[in-house]
């Protein structure tokens, strides 16, 4: 598990960002995954969008946000759904000294 919580943002039509918090809770709460959560507005034709903002450590496999983001698919099928991993501090650190 995360030693902080998962960055869910979720990207839709104000109207609808309520159902989508509330399959976003359900789908953490049946998962395990503790979740912090983020909304953006979307242009009226968009597909709503819902993305996992993840560290390195929590991307591996059998990690249970892979469990959360195929659940969130099922019950979200009109929306799309991504993982975005974000480099590690070393990484970083290493790339600056590089450049």
């Amino acid at each position: 598990m995360p030693l902080r919580p998962t960055l869910c943002e979720i990207c839709c039509a104000p109207e609808d960002t309520a159902d989508f918090a509330r399959i976003v809770t359900f789908c953490a709460e049946q998962t395990g995954l503790a979740l912090s959560l983020a909304t953006n507005a979307a242009w009226p034709n968009e597909a709503p969008t819902i993305t996992l903002h993840l560290g390195p450590d929590d991307a591996g496999p059998g990690h249970p946000t892979l469990c959360f983001a195929c659940h969130l698919a099922c019950l979200c099928p009109q929306a799309r759904i991504g993982t975005l991993v974000h480099a590690s501090h070393e990484f970083l650190a290493l790339r600056r000294h590089l450049a």
